[in-house]
């Protein structure tokens, strides 16, 4: 019995996917990876049900966590862009330009 090759726009999705989740915590740069790699487990699964390859729970598990990793990242960017999130030690000021003595 011989094996079916595993798409690699389903593994290319996963890894974006799990890098983007692990990069979210960097005030949402994840969101950046998180996206593509939605879209590559959409493409990756339309490919699989064409060709019949193997990797159709990589795509869906690509779509879930990009999805949720860029709407989380998302998220996060337009709080601290709308609202000047302050985090102790002004770490707010580095992404987005703050005057001194700024009140809220």
């Amino acid at each position: 019995m011989r094996m079916r090759p595993t798409n690699s726009k389903a593994r290319i999705s996963l890894g974006m996917a799990l890098i983007g989740l692990g990069f979210l915590v960097c005030c949402g740069v994840g969101a950046f990876l998180s996206l593509p790699a939605a879209i590559f487990g959409h493409l990756a699964r339309r490919e699989i049900g064409q060709s019949g390859e193997a990797g159709a729970g990589y795509a869906t598990t690509g779509i879930l966590i990009g999805w949720l990793g860029f709407l989380t990242g998302a998220a996060f960017i337009a709080a601290l862009l709308m609202h000047r999130i302050t985090i102790p030690g002004e770490v707010a000021c580095r992404f987005i330009p703050c005057e001194p003595n700024m009140s809220p």
